[in-house]
């Protein structure tokens, strides 16, 4: 084989290797052959690779919602989609797992009797998005930054045995496939000092056709609270007053810049933002 015959047969390898590589690139945006590009069913979204090493696909299989089960109501589920986020840069002792979700919405009102929260849920977002696509209704989120356990919470799947204490950092997110919000927030069962290792950013949104609800929960840092449990904090003195605490909790976390946040919570919106829905 001549020299030349061997270059050509170099070239036209390469340039097979190159079509056969997946495309990376969004519409709008540059090209990022580093990104994590998970196509799964009608579901398309891409990664910085500082945030996961690889995506973990779990189909979740439903429950027969007409079923004899001896199951929490919570758990009691249409089947979905989750994504595991592997490698994700959280604190080692973080509580909640960085997980992305497609839940299939026009499913949930076969649900309404046995697990009415999963309605309640996806009839809260309804309306908030509605609000938001309301050009008439001056929506204010900022009324939603507060706390206590009997503040107004806004919406989010997975359903947690646990109360929203606060919402934080309210962003509207708008993409072609529907709309959603993202937000801070932190859930527990009773009146307890503020972790960062139970922070979390998560994002609700819908489809504009009412198919799917789009969820995510991904882990925070602010950096403004301890990692463990206090030793040396008041709890009396917390719990007699903890919706004025969590409430400037609140305020306190909002006045973060998102690159204050650890993984910074632009980061998270780019995944979010780069979802793709197709059919």
């Amino acid at each position: 084989m001549t020299a030349k015959r061997t270059l050509v047969m170099i070239m036209l390898s390469l340039l097979i290797l190159a079509l056969a590589l997946p495309a990376y690139a969004q519409d709008g945006a540059e090209d990022d052959t580093d990104a994590l590009v998970v196509e799964h069913n009608a579901i398309r979204f891409s990664v910085d690779p500082a945030l996961a090493s690889e995506i973990k696909v779990i189909e979740n299989d439903g429950i027969d919602p007409d079923a004899e089960i001896q199951t929490p109501f919570w758990s009691i589920l249409p089947a979905h989609v989750q994504f595991d986020f592997i490698d994700y840069p959280a604190l080692e002792n973080a509580w909640h797992s960085p997980r992305l979700f497609v839940w299939p919405a026009d499913e949930f009102d076969t649900y309404a009797e046995i697990n009415p929260s999963l309605v309640m849920e996806l009839d809260t977002l309804t309306a908030l998005v509605e609000r938001i696509n309301d050009e008439e209704d001056h929506l204010d989120l900022s009324t939603y930054v507060t706390g206590g356990f009997r503040s107004e919470a806004l919406p989010l799947l997975p359903l947690m045995n646990a109360g929203q204490v606060f919402r934080s950092n309210i962003e509207i997110l708008e993409l072609e496939w529907g709309t959603g919000i993202r937000y801070v927030t932190f859930y527990s069962q009773a009146l307890v000092p503020i972790m960062d290792t139970q922070l979390i950013y998560t994002f609700q949104g819908l489809s504009h056709d009412g198919q799917y609800y789009i969820s995510a929960i991904f882990p925070v840092d602010s950096g403004l609270f301890p990692e463990t449990d206090p030793q040396d904090l008041d709890l009396d003195a917390i719990a007699a007053d903890y919706d004025n605490h969590v409430s400037q909790v609140a305020l306190d976390l909002d006045a973060l810049e998102d690159d204050a946040f650890s993984p910074s919570l632009e980061s998270l919106d780019e995944i979010i933002l780069s979802i793709e829905i197709s059919g």
